[in-house]
C-alpha cells in the first residue's frame, strides 16, 4: 500500500499549481470579456479572488469549461513533465477504490475531489466533496470548492445548493476569496447590481493592488455601476 501513501502526499503537490491557473480562469476573466468561457479550478492558499463579468447589459454566462482534453495523451495542466491526463486518471481510479474500503479518510477525499475537479470530472468532484463535509467538519474553503464543483456538475449553474453552501462559507469566512466571486456572480446574472458591487469589492480588499486580479475585479466592479445608473 506504499502507493497510497505516496498518491495521497504527492498528488495534492502535483495538481497545486493545475489547480490554480484554471481556477483563476474561471471566476476571474480579464477586463472587458464578453461572458467569456474560461476553463476553472481551484487556487490554492493564498487565495486570490475574483469573478466573471461581462461585456454588454446581459448578465454573464456561467463558467464553463473548455471541453473534451485534446487527444495525443495531454498533460494534465501545470503537472509535473510527462504526466498525462490519463495517468492523473488512473491515480484517481486508484485512489477512489482505496477509499471505497476506508470510506471515513477526509485527506483522501479531499485530495480526490480536488483531482476529479482539475480532470473535469465534475459529477464526481461533487460527489467526493459531499462525502469529505459529511465525514468531516468543512471549512469555508472546502464548502466554497464543493459548491463551484456542484455548480459546474449541474450545468454551470449555481441555483440552489451551490448558492447554500456559498453562503455557508461566507458565514464561516466572510473574505473566503471563491465564496465572494461566486456570490457576486449569481448577483450580477440577476442583475443585482448593488450586491455583485459589495461582493466584488470585498474581494478587491484581498487582492494584491495593482495585480492583474485586481484590474480584473475593479473592471467588473465598473461595470456592474454603469449597468445600474443605466437601469
Amino acid at each position: 500500500m506504499k502507493w497510497v501513501v505516496a498518491l495521497v502526499l504527492a498528488l495534492p503537490i502535483l495538481l497545486a499549481l493545475a489547480y490554480g491557473l484554471l481556477s483563476r480562469a474561471l471566476w476571474a476573466p480579464g477586463p472587458g470579456a464578453t461572458a467569456t468561457a474560461l476553463a476553472l479550478s481551484r487556487q490554492p492558499r493564498p487565495a486570490e479572488p475574483g469573478a466573471p463579468g461581462a461585456g454588454s447589459a446581459r448578465p454573464p454566462a456561467a463558467p464553463v469549461t473548455s471541453g473534451a482534453p485534446p487527444a495525443a495523451a495531454p498533460r494534465a495542466s501545470g503537472a509535473m513533465p510527462g504526466t498525462t491526463v490519463g495517468e492523473f486518471e488512473q491515480l484517481a481510479d486508484r485512489l477512489a477504490q482505496r477509499l471505497q474500503a476506508q470510506p471515513n479518510d477526509p485527506v483522501g477525499w479531499n485530495t480526490l475531489a480536488h483531482t476529479y475537479y482539475v480532470l473535469k470530472r465534475f459529477p464526481d468532484a461533487a460527489q467526493a466533496y459531499e462525502r469529505l463535509v459529511t465525514i468531516s467538519t468543512p471549512d469555508a474553503e472546502t464548502l466554497a470548492d464543493y459548491a463551484d464543483a456542484l455548480a459546474m456538475a449541474q450545468g454551470r449553474s449555481l441555483e440552489g445548493k451551490p448558492m447554500e453552501l456559498v453562503r455557508r462559507a461566507l458565514e464561516l469566512d466572510p473574505s473566503q476569496w471563491k465564496a465572494l466571486s461566486m456570490a457576486a456572480t449569481y448577483a450580477f446574472e440577476r442583475q443585482d447590481y448593488a450586491s455583485a458591487i459589495e461582493h466584488w469589492e470585498r474581494a478587491l480588499a484581498g487582492a494584491q493592488p495593482g495585480s492583474d486580479l485586481a484590474r480584473s475585479i475593479e473592471a467588473n466592479i465598473a461595470q456592474a455601476r454603469t449597468l445600474s445608473a443605466s437601469k
